[in-house]
């Protein structure tokens, strides 16, 4: 039987699955994971499973997904314009101190929910802004390379878009 939900998932996941429901690539919003891209798309769980369990030790990190599916968890104090700002991961610890991807999961689901869309949906309304986390976390790491790590987290997208770009 094939379970084809909704998983968050890694890149690794995305490049073996090739699924053809797919969000927007999305970044956690830590400053330490700049490079890390997140998806969530419907995926063949067995058939991912099943390369999972083939693989070295070595090659399972950072292969995984996270099936999406309801929890418990009271999101109404967080917001697109959050979501957008800070990273889906960042802000999602900042309002209600969730930071296991298990349960950031179920907290994409609540928020799919909240905002009346299916979860990729959801990735890709808060990928559609000019100062979303991708853009923001750019524009961060330019100007680090003039000032110090410190004094970047100061200034807002616009003085870093106006004096880099």
């Amino acid at each position: 039987m094939k379970n084809n939900n909704y998983f968050l998932c890694s890149k690794s996941v995305i490049d073996f699955a090739k699924p053809k429901e797919i969000s927007k690539p999305f970044k956690s919003g830590y400053h330490y994971n700049l490079d890390g891209d997140y998806f969530i798309a419907i995926i063949d769980f067995q058939k991912v499973d099943d390369h999972f369990n083939k693989l070295s030790e070595s090659e399972r990190d950072g292969f995984w997904c996270k099936e999406i599916v309801g929890g418990t968890m009271d999101v109404k104090s967080i917001t697109l314009k959050g979501l957008r700002e800070n990273g889906v991961f960042l802000e999602i610890e900042r309002k209600i101190g969730i930071t296991t991807t298990k349960n950031i999961s179920m907290v994409i689901n609540n928020l799919s929910e909240k905002f009346n869309c299916n979860p990729i949906q959801l990735i890709d309304k808060i990928n559609n802004s000019k100062y979303n986390v991708s853009k923001k976390l750019e524009l961060v790491d330019k100007l680090c390379n003039l000032i110090n790590e410190d004094g970047a987290s100061y200034f807002s997208p616009e003085f870093i878009e106006q004096k880099i770009l």
